[in-house]
């Protein structure tokens, strides 16, 4: 009787592999490229990445408008006592153009009893088209060339901005499936553990029943299983946890929240294999540092501040504008026939401030601009280093943790199985029976957290980089 009582007990010790793979044949398995795909898709964090760019084109058609091409009228005119003083009349077209040069064309029609000399035209006006062109400052570069510049700096700057923003966002998202995945094979383990100590209670009851075991037995397996159920509900608690944080990820089309289904569960333990280091990306750190989003930002507010320099250099030069105008006037509807070379007007401006103390004070304060981003570029690249070193080390130990445990996870499991053929035979106690099972089913635990660890350690790897997308 009491050989049948053991037998059964370990058959009740074996039974739960069986009743959780056919369990896990009911479910549905959301695997970790899955989830990625649905937050890649329409997580509201990837749309606002996406208008960092249109951000970045729109600055961009702002600072052209600067050399869009202007029609301006003006007309200024004197009535007083029936009598018309004076009719001024200006009308005309200007284009500017890359290299600081406005073309411009017009008409001019002055009339009245009470006009200056000098502004006495021809019945019919005048015709005129000329070109103004900075001799000093402005020369080489100019405010509108400046801005647009630093527009289309700033539109480079945004992709690598969109890109600092993705790869936040899918490292959170990451982290989030793997702790779903570390609570999800934990509740397992322990709904396991709490199966195996219902029976082995039974198991002991039965045997106290009959006189084998004492009533105390019962006491001790009983507070196993209070124990183990606590254990279990505490699983349960942490996966209905990161459940929760998990749908935070998680959205449809048109920005609506998506919660995950009752019968969805991350990748299984048995499903997910060690993700072996690649050596070559350590040859390789310096370069891919300097690719990193955060670096490339760096770059480029170091070629805005370049830039912001040369312009703030420009005005030191003092403003000398040289003008020309060719004018005629309208003979029967022909501006060209009565067109003479000797026919124009020119001008000269020249304006320079004695002592440049703002121009030398700005441009000074550039160039401090300048060396405070070049301190701050070499600190965040060795910030990056040292991130990417630690992600490298990590992924490369958790390796070796992984493949020396699970060694260790399997040794346990065959220790388990031979003290129950011991127990079977009757050279071991439901004690080291219990006791083998506990460092098995703690060593599981282990296995679990560092199975997550490595697959953490790539995603954390990709982070540093600045790669994942």
């Amino acid at each position: 009787m009491i050989s049948k009582i053991k037998i059964r007990l370990c058959c009740f010790l074996a039974v739960f592999s069986f009743t959780v793979s056919a369990q896990n044949d009911s479910v549905n398995y959301f695997s970790f490229q899955e989830y990625c795909d649905i937050v890649r898709a329409h997580h509201p964090l990837i749309k606002q990445a996406n208008l960092t760019l249109e951000k970045g084109n729109s600055q961009v058609l702002s600072a052209k408008g600067s050399f869009d091409p202007t029609v301006d009228a003006n007309v200024n005119q004197k009535y007083f006592d029936k009598n018309q003083y004076y009719s001024f009349i200006d009308a005309g077209l200007k284009i500017p153009t890359w290299f600081g040069i406005e073309v411009y064309s017009g008409f001019d029609q002055n009339r009245g009893l009470y006009l200056n000399p000098e502004n006495n035209l021809p019945v019919g006006g005048l015709f005129y088209a000329g070109v103004s062109v900075p001799l000093g400052q402005d020369l080489f570069i100019d405010k509108r060339r400046f801005i647009l510049n630093q527009a289309k700096i700033y539109q480079l700057s945004t992709s690598a901005e969109q890109q600092l923003m993705i790869n936040e966002l899918i490292y959170d998202a990451g982290k989030t499936y793997w702790y779903w995945f570390i609570a999800y094979n934990k509740l397992l383990v322990c709904y396991e553990a709490f199966e195996i100590a219902q029976w082995r209670a039974k198991g002991v009851k039965l045997s106290a029943d009959i006189g084998d075991k004492p009533s105390v037995d019962t006491l001790e397996v009983g507070i196993q299983v209070q124990n183990r159920k606590i254990n279990y509900y505490q699983a349960l608690i942490d996966f209905e946890k990161a459940s929760a944080y998990l749908s935070v990820h998680l959205w449809l089309e048109g920005e609506v929240p998506m919660e995950i289904d009752s019968t969805v569960y991350p990748t299984i333990l048995q499903s997910v294999g060690i993700i072996p280091f690649n050596p070559e990306l350590t040859l390789s750190t310096d370069s891919l540092i300097e690719n990193h989003p955060g670096m490339q930002i760096y770059a480029y507010k170091n070629s805005s501040i370049d830039l912001e320099k040369r312009y703030k250099q420009e005005q030191l030069k003092p403003e000398i504008d040289l003008s020309y105008n060719a004018i005629t006037e309208n003979v029967n509807g022909d501006v060209f026939s009565n067109y003479s070379i000797n026919n124009y007007t020119w001008g000269l401006q020249f304006s320079s401030s004695l002592f440049l103390r703002e121009e030398r004070g700005q441009l000074q304060l550039t160039t401090i601009k300048q060396q405070e981003l070049y301190l701050d570029t070499q600190m965040k690249r060795q910030k990056l280093l040292a991130e990417v070193n630690y992600a490298l080390a990590e992924w490369r130990l958790s390796e070796q943790q992984l493949i020396v445990f699970t060694k260790t996870v399997f040794d346990l499991e065959l220790l388990l199985e031979s003290e129950k053929t011991l127990f079977m035979i009757g050279e071991s106690s439901l004690f080291m029976v219990n006791a083998r099972e506990m460092d098995y089913i703690n060593a599981k635990l282990k296995l679990i957290d560092l199975m997550a660890k490595n697959q953490l350690s790539v995603l954390g790897v990709g982070y540093a980089f600045g790669s994942l997308k």
